[in-house]
């Protein structure tokens, strides 16, 4: 199977237990807070930038670690959903090696078998359909006929009628030969059978018919006895012999010759000088209805049922191609003198064994070896649809398979703010974020072309513009978390108070719900051959001019001086890991905030559920007012009777 580019790689594959998988999470997960939180301390990070990078590190590990841990259980929870409607053609793609791997693979072959089984179903209907409709039309318009008076009842025409009648009687028969074999219920009768006069037997039923067709047999060593189920092989005798009279012309010959071979087999093969059999419909003309020429006149079946008496008798049966300088059919087949009978089970013809419960039996002999799907539901079982989770419900996916540029324009503005807000106050370069960040939100909403969303742009502003017109931290602060809460009104289309307090809530979750978009983003990104290998490079080359050029500069004091004057004294090594820290968290939360616009909650679904009505009004009255109050109260209620108070 071809990978798909937009899957992310997933790093707990090889892992053979889920129980590891989940410690090997939770343990990688604490050491990376652990790790990150310990890095903010000892760098004098502030309190409320160490919490969300210790809180988006954790979340970041375990979400690279469980990929693809819980999607196979998803995807079978869909296909379950789908094959519960008739849609049998979803497959769960698995590639861990733990207990959800196995069950996904098993699922899929599952699903695999039951497709087989109902396309199985649907042919069987057509097939018996078209063969019952031959001989039923023709013993319809030969009693109308008669009835008409058309024409009247001779020998020729009661022939014709008992031919149809015949034809019926063996599809019949071989239908219900199929549900013994699906249900179990053949077991075979060994005992000693001379294969000579077994082949007489068979040669003097074939000639019945009544077609010009010469017979031959020949048995090496003519005395040959073998142990087997009688009626059984000489019904694979039958089989194959009226398959190949059928098919040679008038005045051909028909060999069934018998043979020991090596060790304890003994053949028997079957010539025609018919059309033969294509290489292609070799092996499926063994399964059931899987006869080449549909205007033959069999059923389809007998090939089948030779097969399993073959099986059953632990042996096999084949098409050969034709001897050389020679045209028609050969079948051989290869079976033990003392045969040791596998358990009794269906043909292998990727049928499925059907129940043993009688009356199941009986629906698999009229070709049903499933229960018929309801694609559209019925009024006593309507039909089921896939699972949606409460989440998918309250936040559903737009579809988008990735979305780069979020992704890209975040980590521009979070470098922003790692350069310009460290070590400074609110002021121009704080505007210069926030403007940066509105911009790109109000470019990517889906709501942008709404006058509120313009309007609440307008507040934004305004409200943004306090930071520089004001000196008080605590009013600029207090004017972009308002401002914050009207960018999460414009994106998410809230217009009640509990919908505007669930798009708040909304933009901090955001980091959640966004990390599969993020993982299929850099999983498409990683995909490009060049884009990596530039980055590479371009890192490495950085790294090694300023280690280098330090070096040189350090060694050299002209090219030292030089570099003093190009350089500013801007001391970033000093505070790298603060800006670091900014440059995560603005980063994070600005993608969030973009996850957000391209991708926004039903929040006007939220609402308090309905209370119910009290009952009893008295329950509630009691404790109110004073106790001549609640007396009054209840004697004024309707239904309480005044039974007498102190």
């Amino acid at each position: 199977m071809t990978p798909d580019p937009l899957r992310p790689r997933r790093p707990l594959d090889g892992v053979a237990s889920i129980k590891i998988k989940i410690g090997l999470l939770v343990a990688l997960s604490i050491i990376a807070a652990v790790v990150v939180l310990q890095v903010g301390i000892r760098a004098g990070v502030p309190g409320w930038l160490t919490l969300p990078a210790t809180l988006a590190a954790a979340l970041g590990v375990t979400q690279w670690l469980a990929r693809g841990m819980t999607s196979p259980l998803r995807e079978m929870t869909d296909a379950a959903g789908r094959m519960a409607t008739g849609d049998y053609s979803t497959r769960v793609v698995a590639t861990s090696a733990d207990e959800v791997g196995a069950l996904a693979r098993a699922f899929t072959t599952m699903a695999a078998d039951l497709a087989s089984a109902e396309q199985q179903r649907r042919q069987l209907i057509a097939t018996v359909s078209h063969e019952l409709r031959t001989p039923l039309a023709a013993q319809r318009a030969l009693l109308e006929n008669l009835v008409d008076g058309v024409v009247k009842p001779n020998d020729a025409i009661l022939q014709s009628a008992l031919t149809q009648s015949e034809r019926l009687s063996a599809l019949v028969t071989d239908l219900l030969d199929v549900s013994r074999v699906d249900g179990g219920a053949a077991e075979l009768q060994l005992a000693p059978v001379r294969v000579a006069d077994l082949l007489d037997q068979a040669c003097r039923e074939a000639t019945l018919g009544g077609r010009p067709i010469q017979l031959t047999t020949s048995v090496e060593p003519p005395d040959l006895v073998v142990t087997a189920d009688a009626a059984r092989l000489a019904q694979v005798v039958s089989n194959l012999l009226d398959n190949a009279v059928r098919h040679s012309p008038s005045d051909g010959t028909v060999h069934l010759g018998v043979a020991t071979t090596e060790g304890d087999l003994w053949s028997l093969e079957v010539t025609d000088e018919g059309p033969g059999i294509p290489i292609e419909q070799a092996q499926r003309v063994f399964t059931r209805f899987g006869m080449g020429d549909d205007s033959s006149g069999g059923t389809g079946l007998g090939l089948a049922i030779a097969s399993w008496i073959a099986q059953q008798h632990g042996g096999s049966i084949a098409a050969l191609p034709p001897d050389p300088g020679s045209t028609g059919a050969r079948m051989l087949v290869l079976l033990p003198r003392t045969p040791h009978p596998p358990p009794a089970s269906g043909p292998s013809d990727g049928s499925p064994p059907a129940s043993t419960n009688p009356k199941e039996i009986a629906v698999t002999a009229a070709g049903y070896p499933y229960p018929a799907a309801h694609p559209e539901g019925t009024a006593d079982q309507p039909a089921a649809r896939p699972s949606q989770s409460s989440v998918d419900r309250w936040w559903p996916e737009q579809g988008l398979p990735t979305a780069p540029l979020p992704v890209y324009a975040s980590l521009a503005i979070g470098a922003l703010a790692a350069v310009v807000l460290p070590e400074r106050n609110l002021g121009l370069g704080t505007l210069l974020v926030l403007l940066v960040s509105g911009v790109l939100v109000l470019a990517l909403s889906l709501h942008r072309r709404r006058p509120w969303t313009g309007i609440a742009a307008t507040l934004c502003l305004g409200l943004g513009s306090l930071v520089i017109l004001r000196d008080a931290e605590w009013l600029a602060v207090l004017a972009v978390l308002a401002a914050g809460l009207l960018v999460t009104t414009s994106v998410t289309d809230a217009k009640r108070l509990l919908p505007i307090c669930a798009g708040g809530v909304a933009w901090v979750l955001s980091g959640i719900r966004g990390l599969p978009l993020l993982g299929r983003t850099v999983a498409a990104t990683s995909s490009h051959r060049m884009l990596w290998p530039m980055l590479r490079t371009a890192a490495i080359s950085l790294v090694a001019l300023v280690v280098f050029g330090g070096l040189f500069a350090s060694g050299d004091a002209v090219f030292g001086s030089w570099v003093s004057t190009v350089l500013p004294d801007v001391r970033l090594a000093d505070s790298l890991v603060l800006r670091v820290f900014v440059w995560f968290v603005v980063g994070g939360v600005v993608l969030a905030a973009c996850y957000l616009a391209i991708n926004p909650p039903l929040v006007e679904k939220v609402s308090l559920t309905a209370g119910q009505p009290v009952r009893r009004a008295w329950e509630w009255l009691v404790p109110v007012g004073g106790r001549r109050r609640s007396i009054s109260c209840l004697r004024d209620c309707p239904g309480i009777g005044y039974v007498g108070w102190p």
